[in-house]
This record gives structure tokens, C-alpha cells and sequence, in this order.
């Protein structure tokens, strides 16, 4: 099952972290109408399971709305949900030792792929959103470096890692 665009006024939405809860994908199920989830469960397979109740049909194969509100159940397989790899335009970089603000392109798979950074380091601030779907760019910037060796820190990035080492005060 590919991931699916938001599609009404209300939709069941999935969300897929790793082991780590670090985000994974996302997908959105329901019609041009109200739709809810109530129940989400995973058995030991991966597959997803999730039950609500919507407004209107959704569509083939499903079947028709027939009435007020019609109860939903899902099962997703979790080896045919979507599956992003992610590119950076850098996986490292050298600075000098004053502060500085820089960027790099984010480029998934596909343009359904969302994806979330975090800096590993107090002396790295992500200045632009961190989150995004489809490509994107992420500006940070480095605080000045006051010692006289060389230090490195990292952003992760969908999973990559963009190392930044910035070298010290001469």
C-alpha cells in the first residue's frame, strides 16, 4: 500500500516509528467525508491493524457506503507500506573556529516520504523546520568554537547523518 494524501474533512492517520521512535512514514486512510479511528494494534508480524468508522465509500476494492456511519477495519502489511530512503547533498562538513550558518538538501525516495532532524550537539541550532515531506532544505548554524582543538558534532536526518567538525581557535 502506498502512502496516501489527506483526503477529507476528518482521516484515519498512521504513523510508523523505529525502535528508536524516531519517525518513519506516515499515511493517511479515509474518504471526502468524516472519517475516525478508534483501535491501532500490531501483532508480531509487523502487520498493522486499525479500526474506525467513516461517512462515505472509499473506493475500490472496498465496498460501498451504505448508510450513517459504516465501521472501517485496516490491515497493513508492514513489508508493502512505504519504504523512503533518504539522501543528504553533504554527510560531513569542516568549518573554521567562528560561528556560522549553513544548509543541506534533503532528497527522499519519493515525494510521500516525510522526514525529521535532530542536532546531537548543544553548539548546533537547526534554524529552519525540522520536519518535512518530499525534498527540503535545513539551515543550522554553529555557535563559535572558543577552545583551541577541533571538535565535531552531527544532525541526524531521516535517519543520515550530516557530521560537523568545526576546528578551534588558532
Amino acid at each position: 500500500i502506498a502512502a496516501h494524501a489527506h483526503s477529507g474533512n476528518h482521516d484515519l492517520l498512521i504513523l510508523k516509528l523505529n525502535s528508536s521512535g524516531v519517525y518513519h512514514w506516515h499515511t493517511f486512510y479515509g474518504s471526502s467525508n468524516w472519517d475516525f479511528g478508534k483501535t491501532i494494534a500490531l501483532d508480531g508480524q509487523g502487520n498493522i491493524y486499525a479500526t474506525g468508522s467513516g461517512l462515505a465509500a472509499w473506493g475500490s476494492p472496498l465496498h460501498e457506503h451504505s448508510g450513517d456511519f459504516d465501521i472501517t477495519v485496516l490491515k497493513l502489511n508492514a513489508d508493502s507500506l512505504p519504504s523512503c530512503t533518504y539522501s543528504l547533498s553533504a554527510t560531513s562538513e569542516t568549518f573554521e573556529a567562528s560561528c556560522f550558518t549553513s544548509s543541506v538538501i534533503i532528497t527522499p525516495s519519493e515525494s510521500s516520504c516525510a522526514w525529521s532532524a535532530e542536532s546531537n550537539a548543544s553548539w548546533i541550532t537547526l534554524t529552519s523546520p525540522i520536519w518535512g515531506t518530499d525534498a527540503g532544505t535545513l539551515e543550522y548554524s554553529v555557535e563559535a568554537n572558543p577552545a583551541e582543538s577541533s571538535r565535531t558534532g552531527t544532525i541526524t536526518i531521516a535517519g543520515q547523518t550530516l557530521t560537523i567538525t568545526q576546528n578551534g581557535m588558532s
